[in-house]
């Protein structure tokens, strides 16, 4: 994702298709889960960035906050529930 933004792609269509692209090509419907939209009925994965990626190249490594099928994995910086 650094390297397309690095590359020129806007960080919002670098987001959308790694988000919403990654459902479309693992079969929409089809692949009988629900992914990448904020909607009820669908796969709550959520993050918190702590700095603008539209600003900082490498925002994305800098999650404070991470949802991932409605289960806080990250929360102000802390891993949570890891074994």
């Amino acid at each position: 994702m650094e390297l397309m933004i690095q590359a020129g792609v806007p960080v919002e269509e670098v987001l959308s298709a790694c988000m919403i692209g990654g459902w479309k090509s693992c079969g929409g419907d089809l692949c009988g889960r629900r992914f990448g939209y904020i909607s009820a009925g669908w796969a709550a994965d959520i993050i918190a960035l702590e700095t603008d990626p539209t600003k900082d190249d490498s925002a994305l490594r800098k999650a404070s906050f991470v949802m991932k099928d409605a289960k806080v994995w990250k929360q102000d910086g802390v891993a949570l529930g890891m074994v």
